[in-house]
C-alpha cells in the first residue's frame, strides 16, 4: 500500500491501482520541523517504510509492487524486501491453495463426467450400427509335426515352412517374362487365386513364416527383382525377406542379406550386398511412407540386383529410390550356397524373429534373368496390390 500526499490531494495505492483519492480542504504549505511520525497506539504493526519526498508515478508505483522498492534504486544497490513469513501468513496462504486445487478438481471431474457420458453414448451406438472392418484371409502354411530347430531361435523355432512350389511359376503380362509368386498355391487359403490380398503376422514366437532353402528358388549366378505391394501396420517398416548361412544362437554375422524395407528408406541388409536407398524430402513431407500404414494405403517396392554391373537399384512406387554399386561378382554370388538344410529363409522378418511384418501380402514376386525395364508400372496393374 502507498499513500501519497500531493498538494491539494491525498491518495492511497494498492498494488500499483488507484483505490481511493480525496481533496483536501487546504493546500499542504506548512510542513514545520525535522520529524515525520508514522503510526499510532491503535495502528497495526508496519513493515519496512519508505519516504519519496515527491510524487510516484503509476509506472513506479508497480516497480515498488513487484521488487519493493524502484528500479533505480535497486540500481545503486538497495536489497529488494522481503518480510518476515509469520504462521498466520502461511497458514492463508495455503488455504487459499486448498481452495484453489479443489474448485480445479471440481472441473476436472465435470469434464471427466462429460468426457465418460459422451463415449458412453458412442459405445451404445457402436453396438447398435457396429462399423464394417475389412479383413483379409490368413496365409495358410501348413505346420510340421517336426522340423530341425534353428539354434538362434531356440524353442521358439517355427515349423512353418514353405517349401511346396507347385503352380508358383507365373507370367507378367506387362514385360512377358516368368516369375515366382512367393505366395505359392500351397500357402493360400483354399479358393484364393495368385492376386488375392492375403493376411499375414510375423510377430508371434513359433508362428514366423520361413522357406526350406533346399527348395528354394535361387538367382545364384543371375540378376533378379523382387517387386511387391506393400501394406503394414508395423512401426519403423520391417524386413520383407532374409536369408543366412548359419543362423547360429548368436546371430551376428550369418545374415547373408535381407531385403528390408525401413520407415522412409529401401535398405539391403547383410554381409553380401549392403545398400540403403532415403526417400526424398518432398516425400517425407507428409510423414514416413512405410510405417503404420492403414487400410489400402500401398506403397509399391522393388530390388532390382544387376548381375552385368554389378549394381542394386531400389524402387518406390516405380520411381528410382537410389542405385548402389558393388565390388565385381557381388550380385553374382549373392543367392550362392544357402541351400543346406542349416541355412534359414525367413519370410517378413529377422532372425530370431524381429522387426517383422504385418498386413496384407499380395503379388509378391521374384524374377531370375538379365535385368531391362522390368519393374512393374502401378498404373497398368492395378489390382496387383501388396
Amino acid at each position: 500500500m502507498v499513500p501519497q500526499v500531493r498538494l491539494d490531494t491525498v491518495q492511497i495505492w494498492v498494488d500499483s491501482k488507484l483505490s481511493f483519492e480525496s481533496a483536501l480542504p487546504r493546500e499542504v504549505t506548512d510542513c514545520g520541523g525535522n520529524a515525520l511520525l508514522l503510526g499510532d497506539d491503535d495502528f497495526p504493526v508496519l513493515g519496512e517504510m519508505t519516504f519519496y519526498p515527491h510524487a510516484l508515478e503509476a509506472g513506479v508505483l508497480q516497480e515498488i509492487m513487484y521488487a519493493g522498492f524502484t528500479l533505480e534504486a535497486l540500481a545503486e544497490g538497495r536489497a529488494p524486501y522481503n518480510p518476515t513469513q509469520e504462521l498466520a501468513d502461511t497458514i492463508l496462504t495455503r488455504t487459499d491453495e486448498d481452495f484453489e486445487y479443489a474448485k480445479g478438481e471440481r472441473h476436472h471431474a465435470a469434464v471427466a463426467m462429460q468426457v465418460e457420458s459422451s463415449v458412453s453414448r458412442n459405445t451404445v451406438e457402436l453396438t447398435v450400427n457396429p462399423p464394417t472392418v475389412t479383413t483379409d484371409p490368413t496365409i495358410n502354411v501348413a505346420k510340421k509335426a517336426a522340423c530341425p530347430q534353428i539354434p538362434c531361435f531356440g524353442n521358439d523355432t517355427s515349423c512353418r515352412i514353405i517349401d511346396d512350389w507347385t503352380g508358383a511359376i507365373e507370367t507378367d503380362t506387362v514385360n512377358n517374362k516368368k516369375f515366382f509368386n512367393l505366395v505359392p498355391p500351397a500357402a493360400r487359403p483354399a479358393g484364393l487365386g495368385s492376386r488375392a490380398r492375403i493376411f499375414v503376422d510375423h510377430t508371434q514366437p513359433h508362428e514366423f513364416l520361413r522357406y526350406g532353402s533346399p527348395e528354394w528358388p535361387s538367382f545364384c549366378g543371375n540378376s533378379a527383382t523382387f517387386s511387391m505391394w506393400l501394406e503394414t501396420d508395423t512401426v519403423h517398416g520391417g524386413a520383407l525377406l532374409s536369408r543366412y548361412s548359419v543362423p547360429d544362437s548368436h546371430n551376428v554375422s550369418n545374415l547373408e542379406y535381407a531385403l528390408y524395407a525401413d520407415s522412409d528408406a529401401l535398405v539391403v541388409k547383410g554381409s553380401r550386398a549392403e545398400s540403403s536407398h532415403v526417400a526424398p524430402d518432398s516425400l517425407l513431407e507428409y510423414g514416413q511412407p512405410l510405417e503404420k500404414m492403414k487400410y489400402g494405403m500401398q506403397r509399391h517396392v522393388a530390388f532390382v540386383f544387376d548381375n552385368a554391373t554389378d549394381t542394386t537399384k531400389t524402387y518406390l512406387d516405380g520411381s528410382l529410390l537410389g542405385t548402389t554399386t558393388h565390388p565385381k561378382g557381388t550380385i553374382n554370388k549373392l543367392d550362392c550356397n544357402l541351400d543346406q538344410d542349416t541355412a534359414y529363409t525367413g519370410l517378413g522378418h529377422l532372425a530370431p524373429g524381429v522387426w517383422g511384418l504385418k498386413g496384407a501380402v499380395q503379388d509378391c514376386d521374384s524374377q531370375s534373368h538379365r535385368i531391362g525395364a522390368t519393374i512393374k508400372n502401378k498404373n497398368k496393374n492395378k489390382n496387383k496390390k501388396f
